[in-house]
C-alpha cells in the first residue's frame, strides 16, 4: 500500500510543472521518505500517466523553444540532468526548430543592423551569446556570414 504523503508531496510538484522521474525520485529523496515508498509512488503515476519522461522530454523541448531559444546541445544537456534516456532525448530533439532558424531568430532580435557584425567586437559578443545558449561554431558562423543577406540560410 502506497502511503499519502509521498504521493501528495509528488503531486503537489507536478501540479506546478511537468516533472521527469528523476526529479520527482530526488525530491521525494530529499524529503527524506522511504525508498520503498518512492517506488511504490513512481510506478503508481507513472501507471496512471501522470509521469513520463517521453512526455516531459516533449514538452521541455517544446517549452525551451518557444522561450529561450536554445541550441540542441544545451537542450540535450538539460535534458540528461533531468535523467531523460538518450534515446527519448534524440526522439525529443526531432521536434526541434533548427538550430539555423533560431540563431536567425536571435540575431533579427540581438543586431539592429547587419553592418553591425562587421565590428569585431559586436561579432565576438553575439558569438559567446549564441555559443553560450547552446549552438555551434559552425552554425553561429554560417548565420553571422548569411545574416542580413537577401534569401538568409538558403
Amino acid at each position: 500500500m502506497i502511503k499519502k504523503k509521498p504521493l501528495d508531496a509528488a503531486l503537489r510538484l507536478i501540479k506546478i510543472r511537468p516533472r521527469s522521474i528523476l526529479e520527482i525520485q530526488q525530491r521525494l529523496a530529499r524529503k527524506k521518505f522511504p525508498t520503498n515508498e518512492i517506488g511504490k509512488t513512481i510506478s503508481l503515476l507513472e501507471k496512471e500517466g501522470l509521469l513520463d519522461d517521453n512526455r516531459f522530454a516533449v514538452l521541455w523541448v517544446e517549452s525551451r523553444d518557444n522561450t529561450k531559444l536554445l541550441g540542441v546541445r544545451l537542450l540535450r544537456l538539460e535534458l540528461k540532468k533531468f535523467g531523460i534516456n538518450e534515446n527519448l532525448i534524440e526522439k525529443a530533439l526531432e521536434s526541434a526548430k533548427s538550430d539555423l532558424e533560431k540563431i536567425k531568430q536571435i540575431l533579427q532580435t540581438k543586431v539592429k543592423n547587419p553592418k553591425d557584425l562587421e565590428n569585431p567586437k559586436i561579432k565576438l559578443k553575439i558569438f559567446g551569446f549564441l555559443s553560450r545558449r547552446g549552438f555551434s561554431f559552425s552554425e553561429i558562423h554560417q548565420a553571422i556570414k548569411h545574416f542580413g543577406k537577401p534569401n538568409d540560410f538558403e
